[in-house]
């Protein structure tokens, strides 16, 4: 039978605050459910005595449990099949290292989808994307674990069914790039919709900035009198979930210009919301964008906040648009101008122009129409004809 109870004790100040415990129906283990105002503690008691008996109820204590201890016990508790090796390894080189300390009631759609764009869109510059068909079989596998987590009873409900992860077909490209004129005028419609945000997504629509460097970006390094900034650093999280600024991607530091129509939502952004000094990796850092609290922004609660309202918000979008797919937007736009394979590469912090090129060649939608005036021109030469523009 469900037994849930409180044991209220008084703290320093004289109130009176109640613990809340409940017996495990299968284990018969005592658990903590928390504590609370004595009032609150009671209605709590009396919420879990009619949960208990439910066929769903979770342990919120095993919801709790790091994803790496849960699958182990999975892992051992699999049958050995000829995929063991190979789900095995799954575990070793990407799942563990991604979500090991995560505690399973955390692991949700949004988390993962992080990690799929960092599997398309590797953190290492000279790292090739993983394989669609490897990104399919990772998350294969840890759909499937959470799935037997719900199971269990370790989480109500796997947060990443079928459909709640965008994933690369096979052979395609997940990103998405908007023309000139459709940023421009996604630009107009966030500066009135999100004038919070407006300064930092127009200024990665107008540099191609990654997350972190615009996240971790230092007042600084804006040089608004001359119009440009100085991308050296990054705001990345730790191993235990803690903030910490390194170094960009590839570790290249770079200016970049600003246009004018940047620099004044940059200013009009600094001077309606001074920074405030973080703490972050032992060093203190004035970060241009942050929560409207203060707190540094996480990439995470930026999208399911801020972000996706805004884009959902604007029905002509591209279906499934991403805060990233601005930087790939801008750097196929200065390809499709004509602008230099190098210098678009010196803008976008990438290794070589190669790289540039091999990725983004592809996404420059009027390139073949310039190869074929050019053709055309030729042709016309040679017959001794003037081409009227």
């Amino acid at each position: 039978m469900a037994s849930a109870w409180q044991k209220d004790r008084a703290n320093a100040r004289g109130q009176v605050r109640g613990t809340v415990y409940f017996r495990d129906r299968d284990t018969g283990e005592t658990i903590t459910d928390g504590t609370y105002p004595k009032k609150i503690a009671g209605e709590r008691v009396r919420t879990l005595l009619t949960q208990l008996d439910d066929p769903g109820f979770t342990n919120p204590k095993l919801g709790r449990e790091p994803f790496r201890i849960y699958a182990e016990k999975w892992f051992a508790a699999r049958p050995v099949m000829a995929s063991t090796k190979k789900v095995r390894s799954y575990l070793d080189s990407q799942l563990l290292p991604a979500f090991g300390d995560i505690p399973l009631m955390r692991i949700d759609r949004f988390l993962v989808q992080e990690w799929v764009e960092r599997l398309v869109d590797p953190d290492d510059p000279d790292a090739k994307p993983y394989a669609p068909e490897s990104i399919h079989s990772y998350y294969a596998t840890l759909s499937t674990i959470m799935k037997y987590a719900a199971l269990d009873r370790h989480i109500p409900v796997s947060r990443i069914g079928k459909g709640t992860v965008t994933l690369p077909g096979n052979g395609l490209d997940i990103r998405v790039f908007l023309t000139l004129d459709q940023v421009e005028e996604f630009l107009a419609l966030a500066a009135t919709q999100s004038p919070y945000w407006y300064p930092m997504i127009k200024l990665v629509a107008e540099t191609g900035l990654r997350w972190g460097e615009a996240a971790g970006l230092p007042v600084q390094n804006l040089d608004l009198r001359r119009g440009s900034v100085l991308i050296n650093q990054s705001l990345k999280l730790d191993g235990r979930g803690n903030w910490t600024i390194g170094l960009p991607k590839g570790g290249r530091w770079r200016r970049l210009g600003l246009d004018e129509g940047t620099v004044d939502a940059l200013r009009t952004h600094l001077t309606e919301h001074p920074p405030s000094t973080q703490l972050l990796g032992g060093q203190t850092h004035a970060l241009a964008f942050t929560n409207p609290d203060g707190r540094p922004l996480d990439r995470s609660n930026f999208r399911r906040d801020a972000w996706r309202p805004l884009v959902d918000s604007i029905g002509w979008l591209p279906r499934g648009l991403r805060f990233h797919d601005l930087r790939h937007s801008h750097i196929s736009i200065l390809l499709d101008l004509g602008t230099p394979v190098g210098d678009v590469a010196s803008r976008a912090g990438h290794a070589s122009a190669k790289m540039t090129q091999d990725r983004y060649g592809h996404a420059m939608p009027h390139a073949d129409d310039r190869a074929m005036d050019r053709l055309a021109a030729a042709k016309a030469a040679r017959r001794g004809l003037r081409v009227v523009s």
